[in-house]
């Protein structure tokens, strides 16, 4: 009998923790007319399909190796992207450090500072695979093709 009403005191607890009669919305818009990123778009209908390319206009920012490769992005908003892998040998963004300009924190990379600044139409799947090395596996943007843009 006590196990009972334990269990039943539990359960009221949990439920009355859990606030069930809340009238606050959990995770909406703000703003409903607010227009949703196209890249948000794109990793959404790509999280259903990883054989689904992208495409989109990006700046070269920098790239830096860290826990991972970071190609980094700027579209026309503002709005920055992080690609973990450049496929495409079309360009070099990152370029490797001579041996006295290595260090720990380059690990011997750089970004290739006549591409920055410059505008391409980048295309890129996101794909499941480890997001740094021995990491966990989860969603990685992979750039697969790289056309730069007239100035």
């Amino acid at each position: 009998m006590k196990n009972i009403i334990f269990c039943s005191y539990i359960s009221f607890l949990i439920l009355v923790s859990c606030n069930f009669n809340s009238k606050e919305p959990v995770n909406t818009i703000s703003d409903p007319e607010e227009e949703i990123p196209k890249y948000a778009e794109n990793i959404s209908r790509a999280l259903e399909s990883e054989n689904e390319t992208f495409t989109i206009k990006l700046k070269f920012v920098d790239y830096e190796l860290g826990d991972a490769s970071h190609y980094t992005f700027e579209d026309e908003s503002g709005e920055y992207w992080d690609f973990g892998e450049c496929e495409s040998s079309d360009f070099e963004f990152a370029i490797g450090l001579s041996e006295e300009d290595s260090s720990t924190d380059n690990q011997g990379w750089t970004s290739n500072k006549d591409l920055q600044g410059k505008w391409f139409v980048i295309t890129y799947i996101i794909r499941e695979q480890e997001e740094y090395i021995d990491g966990p596996v989860g969603k990685v943007q992979i750039i697969t093709d790289v056309v730069m843009l007239e100035d």
